[in-house]
């Protein structure tokens, strides 16, 4: 079932709180969870842009477009997932999202880090926020943006891209992902 969460209302994880709205198409569970571990490591990108066009319908549907529209930014893969898989899913999934709202997709933060995420723990994941550096942060400068990941499990990721898009000019921070590990992370 489709979950919108907006500022201040529901449970929300610690990333969220600052995020003009959090999307989420379904909970991390059978089916989807599946269909997800399958994309990342076989690379479909069609089952990707296809849960990317339902989640931007999503939040066209469910979220007042800003002015001037969105400007759709994927959580990037680590360089090593990147290389491992050769894909970089979120990135397609967020190619799903845009093409649905019409607007573009912009790559401005990248993942430093090399080591894997999934292995760590909540403190852990939190610790790691410099992982994450804005590229060209005047393609973002005075834009609303989309962050579009995968899966929120802790939120961390979504907290430290937040953090870097709103240090880089961005005028407000959605997220939207296609599943969430726990609702009450």
């Amino acid at each position: 079932m489709p979950t919108r969460v907006l500022a201040g209302q529901g449970p929300r994880c610690a990333a969220c709180e600052r995020e003009e709205t959090f999307s989420a198409l379904a909970r991390y569970r059978p089916p989807i969870d599946a269909v997800l571990r399958r994309c990342k490591h076989r690379a479909e990108h069609g089952v990707l842009l296809e849960l990317g066009r339902r989640l931007g319908q999503m939040v066209a549907e469910r979220v007042a477009m800003p002015p001037g529209g969105w400007c759709v930014v994927p959580v990037p893969a680590s360089p090593l997932r990147r290389l491992l898989r050769g894909i970089d899913h979120s990135a397609v999934l967020a190619q799903g999202v845009a093409r649905s709202l019409g607007v573009p997709v912009t790559h401005v933060v990248r993942n430093c880090a090399w080591s894997r995420q999934a292995s760590l723990g909540r403190r852990e994941r939190f610790r790691r926020r410099h992982a994450v550096r804005a590229g060209a942060a005047t393609r973002i400068l005075g834009r609303h943006v989309l962050v579009v990941d995968d899966i929120r499990t802790t939120g961390a990721t979504l907290r430290s891209v937040g953090r870097v898009l709103r240090s880089s000019g961005a005028a407000s921070v959605s997220a939207a992902v296609a599943a969430v590990a726990d609702m009450d992370a």
